[in-house]
């Protein structure tokens, strides 16, 4: 594979990276406004101060679980599985995006080394790790 080969696929999947981002970010906003509105109507019914749970199911109209809000972190699905993940643990936060084969297909992670970027190719082999 020549260099130019693999700089195209290298920013192909950094253009597959970004398009996962936005519909992650717009997941968790779409997921922070429905909590904004829940603590909205429970302050203004003036009965319900504050919420607790150990996990929180979004469910499609299908009943289909697409996100899932726990203390260590927030997975989103789509019609088929697990698409991504935002963890927090002892060493970090972490983001992983997963192909249509669930596979990690790029991965931001902060732990006690530093920063890090993965970007793996369709096989799930490492192609960019910095």
């Amino acid at each position: 594979m020549t260099i130019e080969e693999r700089l195209e696929n290298t920013e192909r999947e950094l253009g597959r990276v970004k398009r996962r981002s936005l519909w992650l970010l717009g997941a968790i906003l779409i997921i922070l406004a429905a909590g904004s509105w829940i603590a909205a109507r429970a302050q203004f019914a003036g009965t319900v101060k504050e919420i607790r749970a150990r996990r929180i199911l979004i469910e499609d109209e299908n009943d289909k679980v697409r996100a899932a809000l726990t203390a260590g972190g927030l997975s989103l699905y789509d019609e088929k599985g697990l698409r991504a993940g935002l963890n927090v643990n002892k060493d970090g936060p972490k983001l992983v995006l997963y192909d249509e084969n669930f596979k990690a297909s790029a991965g931001l992670n902060q732990s006690l080394y530093g920063a890090s970027l993965m970007l793996n190719d369709e096989n799930g082999k490492t192609g960019v790790w910095l």
